[in-house]
């Protein structure tokens, strides 16, 4: 079978990249940087006060993947999914808020 000139071969990788999740897009999700001049993730927190930047974070980090949409993505027969990882990950970069939980939720 092909498509598009492509054979759809099951050894074929086929995904998914979950941008915006845990390194945020202001492109992709522009609300999350609403009442700010930040272009992005580095100024974020300098224009919010923290404990409004963790709520967001942490709002938005548990609701915008989610087990449904790992289901829609196999049910798509796609096999691999992109995950960009912020260097804060593990939480040891103020003001950031780390997100290995996250990551290891994904993985499970």
């Amino acid at each position: 079978m092909t498509y598009e000139g492509v054979h759809m071969n099951p050894d074929y990788i086929k995904g998914v990249d979950l941008g915006n999740w845990l390194v945020l897009e202001k492109w992709m999700n522009p609300a999350l940087f609403d009442g700010t001049t930040a272009d992005d993730e580095y100024y974020l927190p300098t224009q919010l006060d923290p404990a409004v930047y963790e709520a967001h974070i942490k709002t938005h980090r548990a609701e915008y993947i989610n087990e449904r949409d790992s289901a829609t993505i196999k049910s798509w027969g796609l096999n691999s999914v992109r995950i960009p990882v912020p260097y804060f990950i593990f939480g040891d970069r103020a003001p950031f808020i780390g997100c290995i939980d996250e990551l290891d939720k994904a993985f499970n």
